[in-house]
């Protein structure tokens, strides 16, 4: 067992109302780990997330976490809220692991324009949410999960909607994150998620009732 995984998974088995979607699932992820999950609609996928958010017990098998393990999520784009007057920044400053104050801490001002430059976002930091592209957007709800800076990110299908360009930004991101903490990476574009995974587990297509 790699003693530096932040979490582990023993032949897991995960599912909804005892019946099992995913079966003898077993990983590790360290801070090392950029791990791309792939397979058919319908396969689990984001069933072994909800399992690593804690949102899902397993039917069977072990789930191991290192103590005070901190996940950071980035789901699909969506166009939820568009029109509530929010700047970019605010946006991620909502990240943070303790609520937002009245004034922002110089530590959170700090680690806020880090992000900001770290997702090339510095021309749009002032700018409502809703006005800029969906590609920023996304770059900046990803801002938002690393703000309270995590030990592991994961990320279901954070391109669906987004343009090529959009998607090959956000995607060259991800690699500098490395050795900081572990990805996790579910996504439909198989040539990128390879191009950037140091490791792939493939889940076979479920059987038809």
């Amino acid at each position: 067992m790699n003693k530096d995984a932040l979490i582990t998974f023993h032949d897991v088995a995960a599912g909804y109302d005892g019946k099992k979607i995913v079966s003898h699932v077993s990983l590790e992820v360290d801070r090392n780990t950029l791990l791309s999950i792939e397979g058919p609609n319908g396969c689990g996928k984001t069933t072994i997330l909800k399992v690593m958010l804690s949102l899902l017990p397993p039917l069977h098998g072990h789930v191991i976490r290192q103590p005070k393990l901190k996940v950071g999520y980035l789901p699909q784009m969506t166009n939820a809220d568009l029109d509530f007057p929010i700047s970019v920044a605010d946006v991620i400053l909502m990240g943070q692991a303790q609520p937002p104050r009245l004034f922002t801490s110089r530590a959170a001002r700090s680690r806020l324009a880090e992000l900001i430059s770290f997702a090339h976002l510095d021309s749009v930091k002032d700018k409502p949410f809703g006005e800029i592209s969906g590609g920023q957007r996304q770059r900046a709800m990803l801002c938002r999960a690393l703000m309270s800076q995590p030990d592991i990110l994961v990320l279901d299908e954070p391109v669906t909607y987004m343009d090529r360009n959009a998607e090959a930004t956000l995607y060259d991101l991800l690699p500098r994150l490395k050795g900081k903490m572990g990805i996790v990476l579910v996504s439909h574009d198989h040539e990128s998620a390879m191009r950037i995974a140091t490791q792939t587990i493939t889940l076979p297509t479920p059987p038809r009732h």
